[in-house]
């Protein structure tokens, strides 16, 4: 299992949420995100939504990169919905939607540079808030863009028996969408052993449907990641 983020942050000086600030409402907001940031990690689910809709209301996300890294943190949220909502501040803070220049934005380089170290369990969880919602897809991919090793934990995902079908495919997907080249030798061998069970050539038996499934997503990706 991944390490727990809480446990190992390392976080320059600069990065921390400063309580000394010369204007009191600066101090006053500086409380009130603190104390959203400690609702965020209550065991009480519905503390837990009115804490990120504060740091949300607060742009705290934005403004400031502990905050930032707490979210990141909660990409394993267990309640899906709220997992939903923690990718869509996320996603508000490194993709373009109108609200400036993402990189200008304080917490952006400490969000790109933990975005880059997710691991399988956080990629998984991403799939799982597409499969939740397919409206969320466009913020996974914002999230996605930043991992340039998530093919690896895609291909890992999609090779696994025991992981559900729908997780597989969706595995298969967004490697072909992303252009995660480097998981085409995974996509080929599969493909290569659902063809051997589609031709009746597989000691396993007939293709069933989900095997079907799976081989025709699986070959749409590779016809994008071999595209010209």
């Amino acid at each position: 299992m991944d390490d727990d983020p809480l446990t190992t942050i390392n976080l320059p000086r600069k990065a921390l949420i400063t309580f000394e600030e010369p204007c009191a409402n600066t101090v006053v907001k500086t409380s009130v995100v603190w104390g959203a940031a400690e609702a965020l990690t209550s065991p009480n689910l519905e503390t837990r939504h009115a804490g990120l809709q504060q740091l949300v209301d607060q742009d705290a996300v934005r403004q400031y990169p502990l905050v930032a890294y707490l979210l990141i943190s909660r990409l394993v949220e267990p309640d899906i919905a709220l997992r939903s909502h923690v990718v869509e501040a996320l996603a508000e803070v490194v993709t373009p939607n109108g609200h400036g220049e993402p990189t200008l934005a304080p917490s952006y380089a400490t969000l790109s540079m933990h975005l880059t170290g997710m691991r399988t369990r956080q990629i998984y969880a991403l799939l799982q808030v597409v499969d939740y919602d397919k409206s969320n897809e466009p913020m996974v991919i914002g999230l996605l863009d930043h991992c340039s090793f998530a093919g690896g934990h895609l291909a890992c995902i999609l090779a696994t028996r025991t992981v559900p079908l729908q997780m597989r495919k969706l595995a298969a997907y967004f490697i072909g969408r992303m252009g995660y080249l480097d998981a085409t030798p995974v996509l080929e061998r599969l493909a290569a052993r659902l063809e051997t069970r589609q031709n009746g050539r597989s000691e396993l038996g007939v293709m069933d449907e989900d095997d079907a499934e799976l081989l025709s997503m699986i070959r749409s990706s590779l016809e994008l990641l071999r595209a010209p």
